[in-house]
């Protein structure tokens, strides 16, 4: 249950970054260093949900700040990408370790409002693959 409780501060304090705020401006550093430990949590959780869900949202802080230096989180994206006993929450974990670490990436493939986990990745990967 606590897990539980940091996972769902850690998931509003993410969307409060958001609110109110220009794509151009980055959160304070307060605000995403809170977040930012809330997600380290979330990718260590039972839940397979909280671990994608934290997943894609650290894709999306990146999509919507491409500036913002996530580079503490990386050493958790990569245990996950390596350690995890789900298939999914693996490759996941790659495409979001890819999308973080490459600029280019980012900047080609945005989050949208609308989209789903899935179709982010789809686009994420796909765009990968392009480059192949």
């Amino acid at each position: 249950m606590k897990r539980f409780m940091i996972c769902v501060v850690a998931v509003m304090t993410a969307a409060g970054l958001s609110l109110g705020q220009q794509k151009s401006d980055c959160p304070d550093k307060a605000r995403l260093c809170k977040a930012l430990q809330g997600y380290k949590v979330c990718l260590k959780s039972e839940n397979l949900g909280v671990r994608t869900s934290a997943l894609y949202q650290l894709a999306k802080l990146k999509s919507c700040f491409p500036d913002l230096d996530l580079s503490e989180v990386m050493l958790a994206v990569d245990q996950v990408c390596k350690k995890d006993k789900e298939p999914i929450v693996r490759a996941q974990a790659n495409l979001t370790y890819a999308y973080i670490a490459d600029d280019s990436l980012c900047a080609k493939v945005k989050t949208t409002a609308v989209d789903t986990p899935v179709e982010f990745f789809n686009r994420v990967q796909t765009e990968l693959a392009l480059r192949d």
